[in-house]
């Protein structure tokens, strides 16, 4: 009998401790609900904050500071409760379908539009302090805080929203939140001084090595300081994520021999003059300003320099994965080797001008898939096949009869 006591408590400490488990494991990932039906002002010193509440009653939602008395502003600390309300939540945040886009202290922004707002924020604010409290910032919180030096994230955001940071010029050092999962578009655009990231090394997502952002394998190479000029990428990464360069302001670039991989857009940097690859590295190799795989031939990257590119005779394969870096570009020639054109080759690889101009020097037209073709361009071909280009391309779209065509194929 006392056996079967003894076996019951035991079960039952089990069962409860997992019930505690499970009801601490669904408060944790608390999802909160806003009353935006009410908005609160309330006024500590100079800062008048705007603000929500959860329909509970224990969170606040600042989504916006306003000052009593206008004036130059050196820092910005952000209060952890409001009215007894922990901050959970800060930013403007717009459901609509309007283009009113706003920073925390309400100026308009237009990222979109290369507008940041810089021109009418308050001057002087080089530290925002963020309270531990916060799980959750709006994108373009802090667009146009041109003088805002350093700043931490709290450790549990877990995602850097669309367009942060952008036009945080003076922006030298950033603390990435602990649990971090996510990098939204053009966070840290137009942050030309960045030049380092850190994160706690108990990043279960991300590690920082040498202020380069990589996956906590090392294997990734995620991001690059917008502010640094040379990127040297470490030897232990084999893959190099996608817009890892993107909006930086990077010149130079290293590659080692153990990468093996490039994700779409990896490499399409606006102001990268130069990339080298170690001669060890056994997949790729450059010729030309251009990064291609060797056992395929296939293009990875393209760098224009100046009106005309010409792509090298190693490159057998277009694909949408190729990372352009520089300008647009307005005229392309493609060489004989040339042999097959992907999907959207043109469309989401190489980036063209609107009506550039690509030259074919083959005879034969290469092999085409539906959609290779970019729409506005005109596309020079041997006089002598020129019939046989536009056969192969209206195989290929399978154009219906009398459809307007808006690429062109014209004979040399």
């Amino acid at each position: 009998m006392s056996k079967r006591i003894s076996s019951f408590i035991v079960c039952f400490f089990l069962l409860l401790s997992c019930t505690i488990a499970i009801s601490i494991k669904i408060n944790a990932a608390e999802k909160i609900s806003w009353d935006k039906s009410e908005k609160t002002e309330v006024v500590d010193g100079n800062n008048r904050y705007l603000t929500y509440f959860s329909s509970n009653g224990k969170y606040s939602w600042i989504y916006k500071i306003e000052q009593v008395e206008e004036k130059e502003m050196e820092s910005l600390e952000l209060p952890e409760t409001i009215e007894g309300a922990i901050v959970k939540k800060i930013g403007y945040e717009d459901k609509s379908d309007s283009d009113d886009v706003r920073n925390l202290l309400g100026v308009i922004v237009e990222p979109y539009h290369n507008i940041d707002g810089s021109d009418v924020m308050p001057k002087g604010i080089k530290k925002v302090s963020i309270p531990s409290t916060v799980t959750e910032i709006c994108g373009t919180a802090f667009c146009g805080f041109y003088n805002l030096e350093e700043i931490e994230i709290p450790d549990e955001v877990t995602t850097l929203k669309y367009a942060l940071f952008y036009g945080c010029s003076s922006l030298k050092r950033i603390v990435l939140p602990k649990k971090l999962e996510k990098i939204e578009n053009d966070v840290f655009r137009k942050c030309k001084n960045l030049k380092e990231f850190s994160i706690s090394k108990d990043s279960k997502k991300y590690c920082c090595v040498d202020n380069l952002l990589l996956s906590k394998d090392k294997k990734s190479f995620i991001k690059a300081p917008t502010g640094l000029k040379k990127v040297s990428i470490p030897s232990t990464v084999t893959k190099i994520a996608r817009d890892a360069f993107l909006d930086t302001n990077v010149k130079k670039v290293f590659i080692p021999e153990s990468v093996t991989s490039f994700q779409k857009n990896s490499l399409s940097g606006k102001k990268i003059q130069e990339i080298l690859i170690s001669p060890d590295n056994k997949l790729y190799a450059v010729e030309e300003d251009c990064i291609y795989k060797k056992k395929n031939g296939e293009l990875i990257a393209i760098i224009n320099r100046g009106d005309i590119i010409r792509l090298p005779k190693q490159v057998r394969i277009l694909t949408n994965r190729v990372s352009t870096i520089g300008k647009d570009i307005e005229n392309l020639i493609i060489p004989k080797t040339v042999k097959e054109l992907r999907k959207n080759c043109f469309h989401y690889g190489i980036r063209l001008k609107t009506e550039a101009t690509i030259y074919f020097e083959a005879s034969t037209p290469p092999k085409m898939e539906k959609g290779s073709c970019a729409v506005f361009a005109t596309y020079f071909v041997p006089e002598k096949s020129l019939q046989k280009y536009k056969k192969r391309y209206h195989k290929v779209e399978k154009l219906p009869e009398g459809e307007k065509e808006y690429t062109i194929f014209v004979g040399y």
